[in-house]
């Protein structure tokens, strides 16, 4: 038991002593896909670039960017970074959150919903990709990131 023991205390020792080597790995294997095929990189380990989150409002079109970690959306103008003009939605009716380079749609407990492509999301954060379609109450909206 006593070798068991030393044996034990010397492995979680070495193992302190070993740097995390996987930041490491990744960062050698973007380098050599990089040499390979150039720094135009789709599926890497990493983003090579950031893309920049949008909603256009399909009634008019109106491209509206998502500027803030949380961005607030429903009727009042004081508390949010985007207001809509309709009796249907919420004074606070729903939030984009980022989060670790992804985005996430919460309802904040609105009257008539939240829909992520036709489906109610409740009290769910659900992750938005690229050409999401969004209803916050009758008003659709696509998520784009460009």
């Amino acid at each position: 038991e006593e070798e068991l023991a030393k044996f034990f205390a010397a492995r979680v020792d070495k193992e302190k002593s070993v740097p995390d080597l996987s930041i490491q790995v990744k960062e050698k294997i973007n380098e050599e896909v990089d040499k390979v095929i150039g720094n135009n990189v789709v599926g890497s380990l990493e983003e090579k670039h950031e893309y920049i989150p949008y909603l256009v409002r399909v009634s008019n079109r109106e491209k509206i960017h998502i500027d803030q970690e949380r961005f607030n959306i429903g009727k009042s103008e004081i508390t949010n970074n985007y207001a809509i003009n309709n009796e249907r939605v919420s004074r606070n009716h729903c939030s984009i959150v980022r989060r670790n380079g992804h985005f996430y749609i919460k309802d904040n407990g609105s009257t008539n919903s939240t829909f992520v492509n036709s489906i109610n999301i409740g009290e769910m954060a659900v992750e938005l990709l690229n050409n999401t379609t969004i209803h916050i109450a009758n008003e659709e909206f696509v998520f784009l990131l460009i």
